[in-house]
């Protein structure tokens, strides 16, 4: 059996390598959150049935173009407590079953553009907690 879940959080990782979950036929959560990560890189989740993905209380500055573009099981991200400070309208395009996303205490600041939560089931966005100047029409839906 392989496994479905993996905890890997509340640790000192700072670097994962890309491919390292590659193994998991099915994995439905992978938690990352409360570690020293400050780079993901692109094509580490891959695809399968990552259902929820937690990298709150990290470190992250940015996240890779096409970072969960493979990811269209992920029902719910946590990306709360990093230093996130620029968020491209594409970033959660591939999050096509998304119901919650939390960015809340990041340092994103700037515009939320026409499209970056689209996902039509999404159902809770936290944006709580940054430096947020403006957010365009159809942030929040079909643009």
């Amino acid at each position: 059996e392989v496994a479905q879940v993996v905890l890997l959080h509340e640790n000192a990782l700072e670097t994962l390598p890309a491919g390292v979950f590659s193994g998991l036929r099915n994995p439905r959560s992978i938690r990352l959150h409360r570690n020293k990560i400050a780079v993901l890189p692109p094509g580490l989740f891959g695809g399968g049935g990552v259902r929820s993905l937690y990298l709150g209380e990290n470190l992250l500055e940015e996240l890779p173009p096409g970072l969960f573009d493979a990811l269209d099981n992920l029902v719910s991200l946590d990306l709360h407590g990093n230093r996130l400070q620029d968020l491209p309208s594409e970033t959660f395009r591939g999050l096509k079953s998304a119901i919650a996303i939390d960015l809340s205490a990041n340092n994103i600041s700037g515009t939320i553009g026409a499209g970056t939560f689209a996902q039509p089931d999404l159902a809770f966005v936290s944006l709580a907690h940054n430096a947020i100047r403006s957010v365009e029409a159809g942030a929040f839906g079909e643009s």
